[in-house]
């Protein structure tokens, strides 16, 4: 779903398309319902400080989404430790996720319609998103999926409905009587070749998207292994290797690996 997902206490080392995407900064006001049945929804509003339509208002909220989804814990089937959970979520301007916000460290100057800016930043036509969110557990196994995309073309660019998706699945077991557990993801991402691309001409950088497609995965595999290595502490393995699109200033992708040990304290 569409909203905050930062954690001070377990920030996220690898994110997918899909998160990078469906993440946003803050949230100004969120109402939400849930029945007895399963069935639960929200809405929620927001300023959207990245981009904004032209011609409308810096401080105005210009902003929103709405989410409905279904949740069951499998009582009827007497599943133990199982449930099951589906989302379907909407964003009004997916050009206010997370990266492309200007309160995001690094960020970055847009360039399309910056002789009408206001404040020095650029406004961009909106561009509509879809998020779709699944998980699944029963005893040990769970797993979960995520899509999210562009309804609207996000540049001048053809084939520029930005999309990611990924498949997750991880298992608990016990590792020397401790608690332990070993997952498994692939990450993907399409339409993301316009990244880095002047609108003018292809063979030219354009530096409002550069960062973003040099990070972007065209597809990722992840693995991970965690231990309870102590009392509220847990050790945890993480393997990442991806391939990026191609780079303008020289037609080849790239292939990255990455690993990470991470020790989390709980207190």
């Amino acid at each position: 779903p569409f909203g905050v997902y930062s954690n001070p206490y377990t920030p996220y080392q690898i994110m997918s398309p899909a998160q990078i995407l469906a993440q946003t900064n803050a949230v100004s006001a969120v109402a939400g319902v849930t029945t007895d049945f399963g069935f639960y929804g929200s809405a929620s509003a927001f300023r959207d400080s990245s981009v904004y339509p032209r011609g409308s208002s810096v401080g105005n909220i210009r902003n929103f989404s709405a989410q409905v989804g279904y949740y069951d814990h499998l009582d009827a089937f007497n599943v133990p430790n199982g449930h099951v959970n589906f989302a379907l979520s909407y964003i009004k301007n997916l050009w206010g996720s997370q990266f492309f916000s200007p309160d995001r460290p690094g960020r970055h100057t847009w360039f399309e319609n910056a002789s009408t800016a206001t404040n020095g930043a650029s406004q961009i036509d909106p561009a509509a998103g879809l998020n779709l969110h699944a998980d699944f557990a029963y005893k040990a196994f769970s797993m979960f999926a995520d899509y999210t995309g562009a309804l609207q073309s996000m540049a001048t660019a053809t084939s520029s409905k930005f999309w990611g998706a990924n498949v997750n699945a991880d298992y608990a077991f016990k590792t020397l009587d401790r608690d332990s557990h070993f997952g498994l993801g692939m990450q993907w991402s399409g339409n993301g070749k316009w990244f880095g691309v002047s609108a003018v001409t292809a063979t030219v950088t354009d530096p409002s998207t550069v960062d973003f497609m040099r990070i972007i995965p065209k597809w990722r595999f992840v693995g991970e292994y965690g231990v309870n290595i102590f009392k509220n502490t847990d050790l945890n393995f993480v393997f990442a290797h991806g391939k990026s699109y191609d780079f303008v200033t020289a037609p080849v992708s790239r292939n990255s690996t990455l690993g990470l040990a991470r020790l989390n304290f709980q207190f």
